[in-house]
């Protein structure tokens, strides 16, 4: 059953930022990391993905993903609530168990692309399992984790694209 969404800013929330330089273009990039069904490639928390409205990805495109909260897959729906081309991309829950945002910033460097990661997550029922430092300290260790993976993935790619 999925539970719908109150973002509520009172209450207690994460929020990480985590960067990486990888070499290759911006839009390159931001196509593979603002594609959902690329996340279970990069992002080792995420199980399947399933398309909830028609059309590339964009403003108010919905999608439902199975990440694995202590081993254990669970339901969250989210959409696209800020898009900007080969720039910015950020969606924010809208059903299932936890609360979250989060949101990819490309921007060129050169020939490569300077991308951020940032992730909030509503605390409340993450805090039952584990205190608020803690969650802060796993939610940035497994940014820095995922970048790593998709700076790793996307510069061995032997894309014609690809810069060197």
């Amino acid at each position: 059953m999925m539970i719908p969404m109150q973002h509520d800013n009172s209450a207690e929330w994460a929020e990480i930022h985590a960067t990486a330089v990888i070499d290759c273009l911006p839009e390159i990039v931001f196509s593979f990391v603002c594609d959902p069904f690329n996340d279970r490639r990069w992002l080792t928390n995420v199980g399947n993905t399933q398309q909830l409205t028609p059309g590339p990805i964009g403003l108010g495109s919905r999608y439902r993903q199975f990440p694995f909260f202590l081993g254990v897959p669970i339901e969250v729906e989210w959409e696209v609530i800020d898009f900007i081309a080969n720039r910015r991309m950020k969606g924010r829950s809208v059903a299932g168990l936890f609360a979250f945002e989060r949101g990819y910033d490309c921007e060129p460097v050169g020939q490569a692309t300077r991308i951020t990661k940032v992730v909030k997550l509503h605390l409340r029922p993450v805090s039952a399992f584990v205190p608020r430092a803690a969650a802060s300290t796993l939610l940035s260790k497994a940014a820095e984790r995922a970048l790593r993976r998709l700076k790793s993935l996307l510069e061995s790619n032997a894309s014609p694209n690809h810069t060197t």
